[in-house]
């Protein structure tokens, strides 16, 4: 920057509040722009300057005025691979984690869902002006999956699902937005087959769903519940009377 006697330097970071900023994206050559002196180093005669420090601290200015919880419409910025980051519009930017994206649980790239410009509701879930930290969630301002579930499914639905995950006890079942859990002793009527045993990941399966608990969000499936019973082939082949014969066991 030409201040007349001198060019001084205005360091990428001293440019706006927001960070280190690319200067092309802001100014043009022979712009006029207000500075403040930061330090001179009269034996190397260098001279740094900053653009931001002459301008009102906006992270004070928002002091107050914005706090966890509230909703407010911010502009899509930028994109890393952990999420995206969105412009308040006052040279703030908050982080808008990939976590924080979608309820679902497979969501890793967040131009999958947003794209640069895009204007979007979000909620402040972590404020710090001091440490000038905003952190947004935008899943928060949507429906929970569980939710969704329980208004278009009961107990006693018969869905398809995929297995997800194996276990020591069972097995999670894909439902589509929600997981489901296949207990071993729901998973046959053999109660020394696991479901590692019967099971691989991917595979499609249909259940039963015997329990929803609406406090802790968990969903409970059956598969031996739509196979007939040992005891129920029994007795379609046999009746009170019959002579058979039965080894040990």
């Amino acid at each position: 920057v030409d201040i007349g006697s001198v060019d001084g330097l205005v360091s990428y970071d001293e440019i706006s509040y927001k960070g280190p900023v690319n200067p092309s994206k802001y100014y043009n050559e022979g712009d006029v722009v207000t500075v403040v002196i930061k330090s001179y180093d009269k034996q190397k005669g260098h001279l740094s300057l900053s653009i931001k420090a002459a301008l009102p601290d906006p992270w004070e200015e928002m002091r107050g005025q914005l706090e966890q919880g509230d909703t407010i419409t911010v502009t899509v910025s930028n994109f890393e691979s952990y999420g995206a980051f969105v412009d308040l519009g006052n040279d703030i930017e908050g982080l808008l984690h990939i976590s924080e994206i979608s309820w679902d649980k497979h969501a890793k790239n967040p131009k999958n869902y947003l794209s640069i410009g895009e204007e979007i509701n979000v909620e402040v879930i972590d404020l710090d002006c001091d440490k000038r930290r905003l952190r947004v969630s935008l899943k928060s301002l949507k429906e929970k999956p569980f939710k969704q579930f329980t208004k278009e499914h009961k107990v006693g639905d018969i869905i398809e699902g995929k297995i997800a995950t194996l276990t020591d006890f069972g097995a999670f079942v894909d439902l589509g937005i929600v997981d489901g859990l296949l207990h071993n002793e729901e998973a046959s009527w053999d109660n020394k087959i696991k479901c590692k045993e019967q099971f691989k990941k991917g595979d499609k399966i249909t259940v039963k769903v015997i329990k929803i608990d609406q406090e802790k969000e968990n969903i409970s499936l059956s598969l031996k519940s739509l196979i007939k019973s040992p005891a129920d082939e029994f007795a379609s082949k046999y009746s009170n009377g019959d002579i058979i014969k039965a080894g040990k066991r």
